[in-house]
């Protein structure tokens, strides 16, 4: 799930791990710490319209 932080007023508390990027490994990187236990707050500067399609896109679950 995608959350503009831009319009919100709290983040998540105490992250394990804060990750800035988005790409392909920063991505990876964060699934692979929340695989392990760790609370992983990814941070991206894209597009701020969230939209029914981008949110569908970024849509995960952790399996295993």
């Amino acid at each position: 799930m995608l959350t503009d932080f831009q319009n919100e007023t709290q983040f998540p508390r105490d992250p394990d791990v804060i990750v800035v990027g988005a790409g392909a490994v920063d991505l990876a990187l964060a699934v692979d710490l929340a695989r392990a236990g760790k609370r992983a707050l990814l941070f991206e500067a894209g597009n701020h319209d969230l939209t029914d399609d981008s949110q569908a896109f970024f849509a995960s679950r952790l399996h295993g």
